[in-house]
């Protein structure tokens, strides 16, 4: 009687791991790999485009589209099923088109819009699926920066207002929480095709974006308006120079 409580009890235990275990959800290496590839591609068009530069982002496009070609099929197979990933990587189908004939007609900002749009999606896909993924730290650090600094576009230090700064001062805990989860996360080398200069060249660059959230804190909390507005100044141009760091150009 105990031998078949025993089994009754191991037959709870597994259907109740097997359960749990069908309620995560699982990528392959490979995908989140041909993720990084893709993304690789994406960034030389994203910069180009937002140029103006004609040659350079037709060039970069037609690259693109390419390891579209390479990255749709077998990304297609990763979730059996899942009819919101199918929908989602159909709407980046069109986007890559839509980024094509933008092209073609020098329409550059555009070409830029739809590759944000073409980030956001794929940052849902693997939000809700539990895939992580080292550039999604960098989209939740820019949203926190943007939210910091869109209200404050055009100012000038004269401009700023002792609500000003104290908004500013209130962003800063959330910008050093941001980075630091980008920065302490595991960067896969081999995933980028990275080597060790350029590993030592990023690092480098992740901690100047650090410093500058640390001269906006000081700056914030007792400098002048001035010193506000160059420690402000400063955020995107940092983030910009690490992020490109990732392009395959």
């Amino acid at each position: 009687m105990k031998f078949v409580t025993k089994l009754a009890q191991a037959a709870i235990i597994s259907g109740l791991l097997v359960t749990s275990l069908a309620a995560q959800v699982f990528a392959a290496p490979t995908l989140v790999s041909a993720m990084a590839d893709l993304d690789q591609i994406i960034i030389p068009v994203a910069v180009y485009s937002n140029q103006g530069k004609a040659e350079e982002t037709k060039t970069a496009v037609s690259r693109l589209q390419a390891q579209w070609a390479l990255f749709s099929p077998a990304a297609r197979e990763a979730f059996p099923g899942d009819t919101e990933w199918t929908m989602g990587l159909d709407k980046v189908d069109d986007s890559i088109a839509e980024v094509s004939r933008a092209s073609e007609r020098a329409d550059w900002p555009q070409v830029h819009e739809i590759l944000e749009s073409v980030r956001n999606t794929f940052e849902e896909l693997r939000e809700t699926r539990n895939i992580e993924y080292y550039l999604d730290g960098f989209s939740r650090y820019r949203r926190v920066l943007e939210k910091t600094t869109d209200n404050l576009t055009g100012k000038k230090a004269s401009d700023l207002s002792d609500a000003d700064i104290n908004f500013v001062a209130s962003m800063v805990p959330t910008l050093k929480s941001t980075w630091v989860s980008v920065q302490a996360a595991h960067l896969d080398a081999a995933l980028f095709h990275f080597d060790s200069e350029k590993m030592a060249e990023i690092r480098l660059s992740m901690d100047a974006v650090r410093k500058n959230i640390e001269k906006l804190e000081s700056a914030a909390a007792g400098g002048t308006r001035d010193q506000v507005i160059e420690a402000l100044n400063s955020l995107k141009p940092s983030l910009k120079k690490t992020f490109l760091m990732f392009g395959r150009f």
